[in-house]
């Protein structure tokens, strides 16, 4: 914008005219992404201007920030716009404040089991996210085995499993466990023949793992004893 002034003396008649010239402040902008999970650089462009500076965690000259932050932050923006009028150049400046926002990553957990008898069946449960997707990393297949916040997989062998979990922000974490898989025992049944009325002793053995718990039962499926030896007295 001009702008033209009179200037008048009293005491002797003479006039002169100043000129004026304003030029706006550039009016700054910015276009991109502002909001993150954490460990993602941002990707923001300015403009309204000619030259840029960004201030904040990272100081930028540049009209692009692209950083990577680890917590939230307001950035200030400052814009110069370079202006030429006859000849004569005059540079301005903008400022204006950009949050940044940077989403934690979501905490995602796997309860269950570890260890499982070979080809059982595991139980699992994802937890800490809104959405899962189960691999296994055992294998070479890129394709989710389930989206299931609960899967229960055959443990044929020793199996790594990684689980995926985005929360409401988008963001993704994963966590891998693996799933030993663990030999049956072999316990070794002998038969005993005795006289009616009299007394046997049933003895187990178990081998093939550390430590055991025994059960006998009766056919039916009573509960006898709970050790490793009992005596029977069979009546028929």
């Amino acid at each position: 914008a001009t702008a033209h002034y009179d200037l008048t003396s009293n005491t002797c008649s003479s006039t002169a005219t100043a000129k004026v010239v304003s030029f706006k402040l550039p009016t700054l902008t910015t276009s991109g992404v502002s909001k993150v999970c954490f460990g993602t650089p941002l990707d923001l462009t300015a403009a309204g201007a000619d030259t840029y500076k960004w201030s904040g965690e990272f100081n930028v000259e540049d009209a692009h920030l692209a950083e990577t932050h680890t917590m939230s932050r307001d950035y200030t923006l400052q814009g110069t716009k370079v202006y030429t009028y006859e000849n004569m150049q005059k540079s301005c400046s903008n400022s204006i404040i950009v949050p940044i926002t940077v989403y934690s990553l979501p905490d995602v957990m796997i309860t269950g089991d570890r260890n499982v008898c070979k080809d059982a069946e595991a139980t699992l449960k994802a937890e800490g996210a809104l959405n899962y997707a189960w691999y296994n990393s055992t294998t070479s297949n890129l394709e989710p085995i389930s989206q299931n916040p609960r899967i229960s997989p055959k443990i044929t062998e020793d199996m790594k499993v990684t689980l995926v979990g985005t929360d409401a922000n988008g963001c993704k974490n994963d966590i891998e466990i693996t799933i030993k898989a663990v030999d049956r025992p072999v316990i070794p049944a002998e038969d005993a023949t005795i006289c009616l009325g009299k007394t046997a002793k049933l003895t187990a053995s178990a081998t093939g793992g550390s430590s055991y718990h025994y059960q006998w039962t009766e056919p039916n499926g009573t509960l006898i004893e709970e050790t490793a030896s009992i005596s029977v007295s069979p009546n028929r």
